[in-house]
Protein backbone atom coordinates (compact mmCIF):
# COMPACT_ATOMS: atom_id res chain seq x y z
CA UNK A 1 0.00 0.00 0.00
CA UNK A 2 1.52 3.25 -1.30
CA UNK A 3 1.35 5.89 1.36
CA UNK A 4 0.79 10.06 0.59
CA UNK A 5 3.13 12.50 0.44
CA UNK A 6 3.08 15.44 2.84
CA UNK A 7 0.79 18.12 1.67
CA UNK A 8 -1.83 15.39 0.11
CA UNK A 9 -5.69 16.36 0.85
CA UNK A 10 -7.99 13.53 1.79
CA UNK A 11 -11.91 12.97 2.38
CA UNK A 12 -12.15 10.87 5.51
CA UNK A 13 -16.01 10.38 6.15
CA UNK A 14 -17.56 13.89 5.29
CA UNK A 15 -14.56 15.77 6.84
CA UNK A 16 -11.46 17.34 4.58
CA UNK A 17 -7.91 17.61 5.51
CA UNK A 18 -4.21 17.38 4.65
CA UNK A 19 -1.65 15.48 5.41
CA UNK A 20 0.97 16.89 7.66
CA UNK A 21 2.71 13.88 9.00
CA UNK A 22 3.59 10.49 7.61
CA UNK A 23 5.70 7.66 9.96
CA UNK A 24 5.66 6.40 13.10
CA UNK A 25 4.45 7.88 15.80
CA UNK A 26 6.27 6.91 20.01
CA UNK A 27 4.49 4.45 21.96
CA UNK A 28 2.49 2.96 19.18
CA UNK A 29 3.44 0.38 16.25
CA UNK A 30 3.00 0.80 12.49
CA UNK A 31 2.77 4.53 10.65
CA UNK A 32 0.35 6.55 10.93
CA UNK A 33 -0.90 9.87 9.00
CA UNK A 34 -1.41 13.31 11.04
CA UNK A 35 -4.09 15.14 9.42
CA UNK A 36 -5.02 18.85 9.94
CA UNK A 37 -8.96 18.94 9.47
CA UNK A 38 -10.07 22.31 7.46
CA UNK A 39 -13.24 22.59 9.92
CA UNK A 40 -11.13 23.60 13.32
CA UNK A 41 -13.77 21.32 15.62
CA UNK A 42 -13.33 18.31 13.75
CA UNK A 43 -10.02 17.22 15.50
CA UNK A 44 -10.54 15.37 19.02
CA UNK A 45 -7.32 17.07 20.85
CA UNK A 46 -4.78 19.56 19.91
CA UNK A 47 -2.82 17.53 17.53
CA UNK A 48 -0.96 15.80 19.60
CA UNK A 49 -0.24 11.77 20.16
CA UNK A 50 2.61 10.82 22.17
CA UNK A 51 5.03 13.90 21.48
CA UNK A 52 4.46 14.29 18.04
CA UNK A 53 2.33 17.51 17.10
CA UNK A 54 -0.34 18.13 13.98
CA UNK A 55 -0.77 21.90 13.45
CA UNK A 56 -4.24 23.70 14.70
CA UNK A 57 -6.80 20.52 15.02
CA UNK A 58 -5.27 17.76 13.86
CA UNK A 59 -6.08 13.95 14.38
CA UNK A 60 -3.55 10.92 13.43
CA UNK A 61 -5.06 8.22 11.41
CA UNK A 62 -4.11 4.81 10.08
CA UNK A 63 -3.37 4.75 6.49
CA UNK A 64 -5.48 1.36 5.97
CA UNK A 65 -8.86 3.29 7.45
CA UNK A 66 -11.60 2.27 5.15
CA UNK A 67 -12.92 5.89 5.02
CA UNK A 68 -9.95 7.61 3.38
CA UNK A 69 -10.34 8.78 0.28
CA UNK A 70 -7.77 10.56 -1.89
CA UNK A 71 -10.29 11.73 -4.33
CA UNK A 72 -10.41 11.72 -8.31
CA UNK A 73 -9.65 13.76 -11.34
CA UNK A 74 -11.26 16.32 -12.73
CA UNK A 75 -12.77 14.05 -15.51
CA UNK A 76 -13.56 11.41 -13.94
CA UNK A 77 -15.67 13.53 -11.52
CA UNK A 78 -17.12 15.53 -14.49
CA UNK A 79 -18.01 11.65 -16.37
CA UNK A 80 -19.37 10.59 -13.14
CA UNK A 81 -21.58 13.70 -12.46
CA UNK A 82 -22.90 14.52 -15.88
CA UNK A 83 -21.84 11.50 -18.24
CA UNK A 84 -22.21 8.28 -17.19
CA UNK A 85 -25.36 5.76 -17.13
CA UNK A 86 -26.49 2.53 -17.32
CA UNK A 87 -26.50 1.79 -21.38
CA UNK A 88 -27.18 -1.61 -20.70
CA UNK A 89 -30.40 -1.58 -19.80
CA UNK A 90 -33.26 0.25 -22.41
CA UNK A 91 -35.85 -0.08 -19.86
CA UNK A 92 -34.46 1.47 -16.26
CA UNK A 93 -36.37 0.25 -13.11
CA UNK A 94 -36.61 3.72 -11.24
CA UNK A 95 -37.15 3.43 -6.84
CA UNK A 96 -39.73 6.08 -5.77
CA UNK A 97 -38.48 8.47 -3.58
CA UNK A 98 -41.28 8.96 -1.40
CA UNK A 99 -41.77 5.33 -0.85
CA UNK A 100 -38.77 4.01 0.99
CA UNK A 101 -37.44 1.71 -1.51
CA UNK A 102 -40.87 -0.38 -1.26
CA UNK A 103 -42.24 0.93 -5.05
CA UNK A 104 -40.23 0.37 -8.10
CA UNK A 105 -41.42 1.71 -11.63
CA UNK A 106 -40.16 1.54 -15.15
CA UNK A 107 -38.59 4.39 -17.05
CA UNK A 108 -38.33 4.71 -20.77
CA UNK A 109 -36.25 6.58 -22.46
CA UNK A 110 -33.68 7.74 -19.72
CA UNK A 111 -30.76 7.23 -21.82
CA UNK A 112 -31.96 9.80 -24.22
CA UNK A 113 -32.38 12.17 -21.51
CA UNK A 114 -28.76 11.46 -20.44
CA UNK A 115 -27.55 12.02 -23.69
CA UNK A 116 -28.46 15.11 -24.02
CA UNK A 117 -27.17 15.81 -20.33
CA UNK A 118 -23.67 14.78 -21.43
CA UNK A 119 -23.32 16.95 -24.46
CA UNK A 120 -21.02 19.08 -22.32
CA UNK A 121 -20.93 21.91 -24.30
CA UNK A 122 -24.47 22.99 -24.18
CA UNK A 123 -24.38 22.79 -20.62
CA UNK A 124 -24.58 26.55 -18.94
CA UNK A 125 -22.66 25.91 -15.65
CA UNK A 126 -20.75 22.88 -14.47
CA UNK A 127 -20.62 22.37 -10.52
CA UNK A 128 -18.58 19.62 -9.12
CA UNK A 129 -18.51 21.09 -5.78
CA UNK A 130 -17.61 18.24 -3.33
CA UNK A 131 -17.27 16.00 -5.56
CA UNK A 132 -13.51 15.25 -4.50
CA UNK A 133 -11.52 16.31 -7.32
CA UNK A 134 -7.91 15.97 -6.30
CA UNK A 135 -6.17 15.62 -9.75
CA UNK A 136 -6.07 17.10 -13.25
CA UNK A 137 -5.93 15.44 -16.89
CA UNK A 138 -4.08 16.33 -19.73
CA UNK A 139 -5.41 19.89 -20.85
CA UNK A 140 -6.35 18.40 -24.62
CA UNK A 141 -9.02 16.07 -23.12
CA UNK A 142 -10.92 18.86 -21.10
CA UNK A 143 -12.76 21.11 -24.02
CA UNK A 144 -16.41 22.17 -24.87
CA UNK A 145 -17.40 23.04 -20.99
CA UNK A 146 -19.59 26.00 -20.41
CA UNK A 147 -18.71 29.11 -18.90
CA UNK A 148 -19.57 28.53 -15.45
CA UNK A 149 -16.88 25.89 -13.16
CA UNK A 150 -17.54 25.35 -9.67
CA UNK A 151 -14.96 22.67 -7.84
CA UNK A 152 -15.18 24.44 -4.47
CA UNK A 153 -14.62 22.00 -1.34
CA UNK A 154 -12.31 19.88 -3.01
CA UNK A 155 -8.94 17.72 -2.67
CA UNK A 156 -7.09 20.00 -5.18
CA UNK A 157 -3.84 21.16 -3.94
CA UNK A 158 -1.61 24.12 -5.85
CA UNK A 159 -3.04 26.76 -8.57
CA UNK A 160 -1.08 24.63 -10.99
CA UNK A 161 -3.69 22.03 -10.62
CA UNK A 162 -6.33 24.81 -11.33
CA UNK A 163 -4.52 26.08 -14.50
CA UNK A 164 -4.43 22.43 -15.93
CA UNK A 165 -7.99 22.31 -15.70
CA UNK A 166 -8.61 25.56 -16.85
CA UNK A 167 -6.44 25.20 -19.76
CA UNK A 168 -8.46 23.42 -21.62
CA UNK A 169 -11.77 25.84 -21.11
CA UNK A 170 -11.22 29.05 -23.19
CA UNK A 171 -15.06 30.13 -22.31
CA UNK A 172 -14.58 30.06 -18.82
CA UNK A 173 -15.63 32.92 -16.92
CA UNK A 174 -16.64 32.30 -13.54
CA UNK A 175 -14.89 29.80 -11.77
CA UNK A 176 -15.46 29.07 -8.06
CA UNK A 177 -12.94 27.36 -5.43
CA UNK A 178 -14.90 28.14 -2.10
CA UNK A 179 -13.01 25.84 0.52
CA UNK A 180 -10.34 24.61 -1.28
CA UNK A 181 -6.42 25.14 0.18
CA UNK A 182 -4.20 25.97 -2.58
CA UNK A 183 -0.81 26.53 -2.55
CA UNK A 184 0.88 29.29 -4.73
CA UNK A 185 2.32 28.20 -7.47
CA UNK A 186 1.97 28.18 -11.44
CA UNK A 187 3.71 26.79 -13.87
CA UNK A 188 5.36 29.73 -16.40
CA UNK A 189 3.38 27.80 -19.28
CA UNK A 190 0.31 28.14 -17.67
CA UNK A 191 0.46 31.89 -17.20
CA UNK A 192 -2.06 33.09 -19.41
CA UNK A 193 -4.45 30.71 -18.71
CA UNK A 194 -6.65 33.02 -15.99
CA UNK A 195 -7.49 35.82 -18.40
CA UNK A 196 -10.36 35.11 -19.49
CA UNK A 197 -11.68 34.90 -16.07
CA UNK A 198 -14.35 37.82 -15.08
CA UNK A 199 -15.49 36.45 -11.45
CA UNK A 200 -13.70 34.08 -9.01
CA UNK A 201 -14.77 33.11 -6.01
CA UNK A 202 -12.32 31.70 -2.96
CA UNK A 203 -14.36 32.19 -0.01
CA UNK A 204 -13.09 30.07 3.04
CA UNK A 205 -10.32 29.11 1.54
CA UNK A 206 -7.62 30.46 4.26
CA UNK A 207 -5.87 32.50 1.15
CA UNK A 208 -4.00 35.35 2.34
CA UNK A 209 -3.92 38.99 1.64
CA UNK A 210 -0.01 38.44 0.11
CA UNK A 211 -1.44 35.13 -1.97
CA UNK A 212 -4.06 37.57 -3.50
CA UNK A 213 -1.56 40.01 -4.93
CA UNK A 214 0.50 37.52 -6.16
CA UNK A 215 -2.75 35.96 -8.19
CA UNK A 216 -4.09 39.26 -8.83
CA UNK A 217 -1.89 39.99 -12.14
CA UNK A 218 -2.80 36.13 -14.02
CA UNK A 219 -6.31 37.34 -13.62
CA UNK A 220 -6.71 40.72 -16.02
CA UNK A 221 -10.18 40.58 -17.13
CA UNK A 222 -11.34 40.10 -13.38
CA UNK A 223 -14.26 41.89 -12.80
CA UNK A 224 -15.80 39.80 -9.34
CA UNK A 225 -13.28 39.17 -6.49
CA UNK A 226 -14.69 37.06 -3.10
CA UNK A 227 -12.31 36.66 -0.62
CA UNK A 228 -14.96 35.74 2.69
CA UNK A 229 -14.23 33.82 5.87
CA UNK A 230 -10.54 34.03 5.51
CA UNK A 231 -9.50 35.44 8.69
CA UNK A 232 -7.62 37.96 7.16
CA UNK A 233 -6.06 40.48 10.10
CA UNK A 234 -5.17 43.10 7.37
CA UNK A 235 -4.66 44.42 4.15
CA UNK A 236 -1.44 45.60 2.29
CA UNK A 237 -1.24 48.49 -0.51
CA UNK A 238 0.35 47.59 -4.05
CA UNK A 239 2.58 48.83 -6.58
CA UNK A 240 0.36 49.68 -9.82
CA UNK A 241 -3.26 49.59 -10.77
CA UNK A 242 -5.69 46.85 -11.09
CA UNK A 243 -8.50 49.17 -13.44
CA UNK A 244 -10.85 46.35 -14.06
CA UNK A 245 -12.19 45.19 -10.83
CA UNK A 246 -15.52 46.55 -9.90
CA UNK A 247 -16.64 44.53 -6.70
CA UNK A 248 -15.12 43.37 -3.92
CA UNK A 249 -16.22 40.70 -1.00
CA UNK A 250 -13.89 40.82 2.37
CA UNK A 251 -16.98 39.63 4.61
CA UNK A 252 -16.31 38.28 7.84
CA UNK A 253 -12.18 38.29 7.84
CA UNK A 254 -10.93 40.05 10.35
CA UNK A 255 -10.12 43.34 9.17
CA UNK A 256 -9.18 45.71 11.89
CA UNK A 257 -8.41 49.30 10.39
CA UNK A 258 -10.75 51.12 8.10
CA UNK A 259 -8.08 53.46 7.26
CA UNK A 260 -5.40 50.89 6.47
CA UNK A 261 -8.73 48.57 3.70
CA UNK A 262 -9.25 52.08 2.35
CA UNK A 263 -5.22 53.17 1.72
CA UNK A 264 -4.69 49.46 0.32
CA UNK A 265 -7.71 49.47 -1.84
CA UNK A 266 -6.75 52.63 -3.87
CA UNK A 267 -5.03 50.04 -6.53
CA UNK A 268 -8.23 48.77 -7.59
CA UNK A 269 -9.39 52.29 -9.23
CA UNK A 270 -12.80 51.13 -11.11
CA UNK A 271 -13.86 49.59 -7.55
CA UNK A 272 -18.04 50.20 -7.06
CA UNK A 273 -19.21 47.82 -4.40
CA UNK A 274 -17.00 46.82 -1.62
CA UNK A 275 -18.52 43.98 1.09
CA UNK A 276 -16.79 44.60 4.86
CA UNK A 277 -19.86 42.82 6.71
CA UNK A 278 -19.01 40.81 9.75
CA UNK A 279 -14.99 42.46 10.13
CA UNK A 280 -14.19 44.27 13.24
CA UNK A 281 -13.07 47.47 11.86
CA UNK A 282 -14.99 49.99 14.49
CA UNK A 283 -15.51 53.36 14.12
CA UNK A 284 -14.65 56.00 11.50
CA UNK A 285 -12.32 58.56 11.56
CA UNK A 286 -12.40 61.83 8.93
CA UNK A 287 -10.15 61.10 5.70
CA UNK A 288 -6.90 63.15 6.43
CA UNK A 289 -6.49 63.53 2.90
CA UNK A 290 -9.56 64.08 1.14
CA UNK A 291 -7.51 64.29 -2.09
CA UNK A 292 -7.19 60.57 -2.07
CA UNK A 293 -11.03 58.95 -2.26
CA UNK A 294 -12.42 55.65 -3.84
CA UNK A 295 -14.91 55.77 -6.40
CA UNK A 296 -17.10 53.28 -4.46
CA UNK A 297 -20.73 53.37 -4.78
CA UNK A 298 -22.15 50.67 -2.89
CA UNK A 299 -20.72 49.72 0.55
CA UNK A 300 -21.53 47.34 3.44
CA UNK A 301 -20.78 48.07 6.99
CA UNK A 302 -23.07 45.56 8.50
CA UNK A 303 -21.97 43.94 11.87
CA UNK A 304 -18.47 45.63 11.92
CA UNK A 305 -18.89 47.56 15.20
CA UNK A 306 -19.87 51.27 14.44
CA UNK A 307 -20.81 52.84 17.84
CA UNK A 308 -21.44 56.47 16.85
CA UNK A 309 -22.98 58.83 14.39
CA UNK A 310 -19.77 60.18 13.75
CA UNK A 311 -18.99 58.07 11.52
CA UNK A 312 -21.53 58.53 9.04
CA UNK A 313 -20.48 61.81 8.73
CA UNK A 314 -16.62 60.36 8.02
CA UNK A 315 -17.86 58.17 5.16
CA UNK A 316 -18.21 61.03 2.66
CA UNK A 317 -14.62 62.28 3.09
CA UNK A 318 -13.52 58.67 2.19
CA UNK A 319 -16.12 57.98 -0.64
CA UNK A 320 -17.69 61.31 -1.93
CA UNK A 321 -19.14 58.87 -4.27
CA UNK A 322 -21.31 56.53 -2.09
CA UNK A 323 -24.77 55.72 -3.10
CA UNK A 324 -25.98 52.84 -0.91
CA UNK A 325 -24.97 51.95 2.48
CA UNK A 326 -25.70 48.96 5.32
CA UNK A 327 -24.80 49.28 8.41
CA UNK A 328 -27.36 46.98 10.19
CA UNK A 329 -26.72 44.93 13.17
CA UNK A 330 -24.22 47.70 14.81
CA UNK A 331 -23.88 49.45 18.04
CA UNK A 332 -24.84 51.95 16.31
CA UNK A 333 -28.76 51.28 16.37
CA UNK A 334 -28.61 49.84 19.72
CA UNK A 335 -30.79 51.65 22.73
CA UNK A 336 -28.65 52.27 25.75
CA UNK A 337 -29.01 53.60 29.26
CA UNK A 338 -32.26 53.14 31.35
CA UNK A 339 -35.47 52.72 30.52
CA UNK A 340 -37.40 55.68 29.85
CA UNK A 341 -39.35 55.75 33.10
CA UNK A 342 -36.27 58.40 33.77
CA UNK A 343 -38.56 60.47 31.05
CA UNK A 344 -35.30 60.77 28.71
CA UNK A 345 -35.51 60.54 24.96
CA UNK A 346 -33.15 58.78 23.03
CA UNK A 347 -30.82 61.21 21.39
CA UNK A 348 -29.02 61.18 17.73
CA UNK A 349 -31.39 58.65 16.19
CA UNK A 350 -31.36 58.66 12.71
CA UNK A 351 -34.42 60.06 12.34
CA UNK A 352 -33.73 63.26 14.04
CA UNK A 353 -30.68 63.17 11.79
CA UNK A 354 -32.61 63.61 8.99
CA UNK A 355 -33.21 66.84 7.13
CA UNK A 356 -36.13 68.49 5.08
CA UNK A 357 -35.14 70.16 1.71
CA UNK A 358 -37.94 71.66 0.21
CA UNK A 359 -37.70 71.38 -3.51
CA UNK A 360 -39.12 73.78 -6.44
CA UNK A 361 -39.20 73.26 -10.28
CA UNK A 362 -38.44 76.07 -12.52
CA UNK A 363 -38.83 76.11 -16.18
CA UNK A 364 -34.57 76.73 -17.16
CA UNK A 365 -33.49 78.88 -14.84
CA UNK A 366 -33.75 80.82 -11.37
CA UNK A 367 -36.71 83.65 -12.27
CA UNK A 368 -38.24 85.02 -9.60
CA UNK A 369 -41.09 85.12 -12.29
CA UNK A 370 -44.05 82.96 -10.02
CA UNK A 371 -41.85 81.74 -7.54
CA UNK A 372 -43.22 83.77 -3.71
CA UNK A 373 -41.58 82.50 -0.14
CA UNK A 374 -44.60 81.12 0.37
CA UNK A 375 -45.03 79.02 -2.52
CA UNK A 376 -45.77 75.09 -1.49
CA UNK A 377 -42.62 73.22 -2.77
CA UNK A 378 -42.85 70.51 -5.82
CA UNK A 379 -41.12 68.09 -3.40
CA UNK A 380 -39.73 67.42 -0.58
CA UNK A 381 -36.47 65.00 0.28
CA UNK A 382 -35.13 63.72 3.39
CA UNK A 383 -31.85 63.00 3.91
CA UNK A 384 -28.93 62.98 6.08
CA UNK A 385 -26.35 66.20 5.84
CA UNK A 386 -23.56 63.79 5.38
CA UNK A 387 -24.49 62.50 2.24
CA UNK A 388 -22.95 63.95 -0.70
CA UNK A 389 -24.85 66.34 -3.18
CA UNK A 390 -24.83 63.06 -6.34
CA UNK A 391 -26.67 60.93 -3.26
CA UNK A 392 -29.50 64.40 -2.99
CA UNK A 393 -29.60 64.15 -7.18
CA UNK A 394 -30.28 60.89 -7.09
CA UNK A 395 -33.13 60.41 -4.66
CA UNK A 396 -34.63 63.51 -6.05
CA UNK A 397 -34.33 61.97 -9.46
CA UNK A 398 -36.07 58.68 -8.32
CA UNK A 399 -38.73 60.57 -6.47
CA UNK A 400 -39.34 62.78 -9.70
CA UNK A 401 -39.06 59.15 -11.72
CA UNK A 402 -36.62 60.02 -14.44
CA UNK A 403 -33.59 57.67 -14.59
CA UNK A 404 -30.04 58.49 -13.39
CA UNK A 405 -28.74 59.92 -16.46
CA UNK A 406 -31.62 62.89 -16.63
CA UNK A 407 -30.38 66.48 -17.31
CA UNK A 408 -30.88 67.83 -13.78
CA UNK A 409 -29.45 71.28 -12.67
CA UNK A 410 -29.75 72.55 -8.69
CA UNK A 411 -29.36 76.16 -7.73
CA UNK A 412 -29.51 76.64 -3.78
CA UNK A 413 -31.60 79.74 -2.53
CA UNK A 414 -29.60 81.94 -0.21
CA UNK A 415 -31.96 84.65 1.06
CA UNK A 416 -30.37 87.66 3.66
CA UNK A 417 -31.00 91.17 4.30
CA UNK A 418 -34.25 90.78 1.79
CA UNK A 419 -32.02 90.12 -0.89
CA UNK A 420 -32.07 86.64 -3.20
CA UNK A 421 -29.10 85.22 -4.48
CA UNK A 422 -29.11 81.67 -6.11
CA UNK A 423 -25.83 79.32 -5.86
CA UNK A 424 -25.14 76.81 -8.54
CA UNK A 425 -24.91 73.24 -6.98
CA UNK A 426 -22.52 71.54 -9.46
CA UNK A 427 -19.94 69.81 -6.93
CA UNK A 428 -21.66 66.72 -6.84
CA UNK A 429 -18.44 65.50 -3.93
CA UNK A 430 -19.56 68.31 -1.59
CA UNK A 431 -21.70 67.17 1.43
CA UNK A 432 -24.58 68.67 2.21
CA UNK A 433 -23.44 70.02 5.53
CA UNK A 434 -20.39 71.35 3.88
CA UNK A 435 -22.63 73.50 0.95
CA UNK A 436 -24.93 74.71 3.99
CA UNK A 437 -28.02 72.65 3.03
CA UNK A 438 -30.07 72.06 6.33
CA UNK A 439 -33.49 71.57 7.56
CA UNK A 440 -36.06 73.62 5.76
CA UNK A 441 -33.34 74.88 2.92
CA UNK A 442 -34.72 75.69 -0.39
CA UNK A 443 -33.37 74.62 -3.89
CA UNK A 444 -34.29 74.93 -7.21
CA UNK A 445 -34.42 72.36 -9.66
CA UNK A 446 -34.77 71.89 -13.59
CA UNK A 447 -34.89 68.75 -15.65
CA UNK A 448 -34.84 68.23 -19.45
Amino acid sequence: MSLPQVGTRLSYGSNIGTVRFVGEVGGSKGTWIGVEWDDPKRGKHSGNKDGRQVPNSGSFIRPNATTINYGQSFLQALSSKYIESQMNDPIEKVTLGSSNGTIEVEAVGLNKIRDKLSRLDSLREVSLDSELVAQTDDPSEITRICPRLDISNNLLTSWTDVARITQGLPRLEILSLNQTRLRFAIDASFATVFRGIKELRLNGSSIAWSEVLQLLPYFSSLCHLELGYNQMQTVIPSDGDIPNLTTLNLEHNALTEWKNVMQSLSMFTSLERLILSGNPLGDITLNPDESHTLSIKHLSLKSTGLTSWSSMDALSSWLPRLQALNVGSNPLFQVYGKPSELGQELADTLKKRLVDIECFKIPQSPSDIGFQKQTPPDVKISILPSMNLNVFRLKLLKTLKRTPTSNLKLWLILERDNLRHFAALDDMSRTLAWLGMDENCRVLFSIE
